[in-house]
């Protein structure tokens, strides 16, 4: 017998005991007599052979009618006093109590803290603490514990907050050089944010990040604007100038502009380079602009159609297909394109046999969705130059370890291996390559030696899978070698010339009296 089966044997048990206690306790039972009328139990009172309901072993109805009907008839003033108060039958906590813990006031703190502290880690809205659903699981897991009102659970946020800003000022009072992450972004609710990252080495060598700030925008996005929002969230947790080593951000002109006044060392982002070249690529080859254009209408034909969702659902079973949606390109969702081309490559026979079936698709939609077999030999191009880049940004949107070292051997991958013209390659494929090919080039200027370039060949000549710099012709490999062995050079000269300063500074000021003329 299982437990829910014994519980509910205890429960029946209890009720039957309880009746039978009444039966023998109550005094108005000497005055009512238990009969069975229509197939229901009631009561018959014996003073005026009136029928009263009677379930559940309650006795206020009984007490209520001698009471106020035979009023000559007495009852004792704790019979008088249960009356209206009907029996109230042992529930499973009741049984259960003896094992629950007490809820002392830290007990209390420390589950509310809990609870706080899921809502900030998972974004929950405070308002959880208000559903009825929330409510009873909290009093199934201890009744003891009374459910806190939001306006108190915001306040634990907002302690926990502070504990957790505390922590990482103490973590980046130990840093002497940290780097950003920065970017604006709506809301659903079309309201504008700009969020601030810091990324540094801690004493162990692991490689740490924390979001320093979320916060709401009401001023133009100007670069000036926004490098006073910058500038002053880092002063906040007390970090200056010269502990930046770089900051990483879009191409929008607004935060090219913010760095500028920043004077800080800046990095583009590779994966955002990465897909502004790709859509503009996408725009300036028309036949890949229309099989994009023709993929999103059929798409969106599924997304909006249930009577051709729930065909291609049963056409997946039968043919043994995957049963996945298809997915609509989107401008601002990396990859999205590529993920687009490759699910309907995927689903290409249930699309098919979902278009030519005239219970599922009109016959007048079907000649202007389906495909055109050169636009399918596009769409198979295209996933194959298209793969190596979605993989580059998998790999560079990485936050376990450092990914600047790699963008110019990622770089040059791209270029010469999977950009690389191939007389196989259909004229749409073959254009796309060239275009993105020479964009490449320009926007990370493989050909100059700016800052951007610089920081990020230092970081790759200093990452052991890199350091000979092997993806390098080996004229430009000498340049690059001898230009950071320079720059080593310099760094070191500047520390031993910081370090002689502070010896003599030490030393003029600690020197005994006596030895001071010498």
């Amino acid at each position: 017998m299982c437990i829910y089966e014994l519980v509910d044997l205890h429960q029946s048990a209890a009720c039957t005991m309880a009746e039978g206690q009444h039966n023998k306790r109550s005094e108005v039972w000497k005055y009512f007599s238990v009969i069975e009328s229509g197939g229901k139990k009631k009561v018959k009172c014996n003073l005026c052979s009136i029928e009263l309901a009677y379930a559940g072993g309650s006795t206020g109805t009984m007490t209520n009618h001698i009471k106020f009907k035979h009023k000559s008839t007495s009852l004792s003033s704790k019979e008088q006093g249960h009356a209206g108060q009907p029996f109230k039958q042992s529930s499973i906590t009741a049984y259960r109590s003896p094992i629950m813990s007490a809820m002392t006031k830290q007990k209390y703190q420390q589950c509310t803290q809990k609870l706080a502290a899921m809502c900030a880690r998972d974004l929950r809205p405070l308002s959880i603490v208000e559903g009825k659903g929330f409510k009873q699981f909290c009093h199934e897991l201890n009744p003891q514990y009374i459910v806190p009102s939001r306006t108190t659970v915001s306040n634990y946020v907002t302690l926990q907050y502070n504990e957790e800003v505390t922590k990482v000022k103490d973590l980046l009072k130990a840093q002497t050089a940290v780097s950003f992450t920065s970017d604006h972004w709506t809301s659903l609710a079309t309201e504008g944010y700009i969020t601030m990252t810091v990324h540094f080495v801690d004493k162990d060598w692991n490689f740490q990040n924390a979001v320093l700030a979320t916060k709401k925008v009401t001023d133009c996005h100007t670069g000036e604007n926004t490098a006073h929002e910058i500038r002053s969230i880092a002063s906040e947790f007390g970090l200056s100038d010269e502990q930046v080593a770089g900051i990483v951000t879009d191409n929008a002109s607004n935060m090219v502009s913010c760095v500028e006044h920043l004077n800080w060392p800046h990095i583009r982002c590779f994966a955002h380079t990465l897909q502004l070249s790709i859509r503009k690529g996408f725009d300036t080859v028309d036949s890949i602009s229309r099989t994009i254009a023709a993929c999103k209408k059929l798409v969106n034909h599924f997304r909006k159609s249930v009577i051709a969702t729930n065909e291609l659902h049963i056409r997946q079973n039968q043919m043994n297909i995957p049963e996945h949606n298809l997915i609509i390109d989107c401008p601002t969702r990396w990859n999205s394109t590529f993920d687009m081309f490759q699910r309907l490559q995927e689903q290409r026979m249930a699309v098919y046999a979902v278009l030519h079936d005239k219970n599922a698709t009109k016959v007048s939609d079907a000649r202007t969705l389906d495909l055109h077999d050169n636009q399918w030999l596009i769409m198979e191009g295209m996933v194959n130059v298209l793969r190596p880049f979605y993989m580059a940004t998998r790999v560079m949107c990485s936050e376990e370890y450092p990914t600047v070292g790699g963008v110019y051997p990622i770089l040059h991958s791209l270029i010469q291996n999977h950009l690389r013209e191939n007389e196989a390659d259909p004229v749409a494929i073959a254009s796309f390559k060239k275009f993105i090919k020479s964009d490449l080039q320009t926007r990370f200027k493989t050909d100059t030696d700016d800052t951007c370039r610089s920081i990020a060949m230092l970081n790759t000549f200093l990452d052991p899978r890199y350091r000979s710099l092997p993806f390098l012709p080996d004229e430009q490999r000498g340049i690059e070698r001898h230009a950071i062995v320079s720059r080593v050079d310099d760094c070191a000269a500047e520390d031993n010339s910081s370090a002689t300063k502070s010896e003599e500074i030490q030393s003029t000021t600690y020197e005994p009296s006596s030895k001071r003329g010498v």
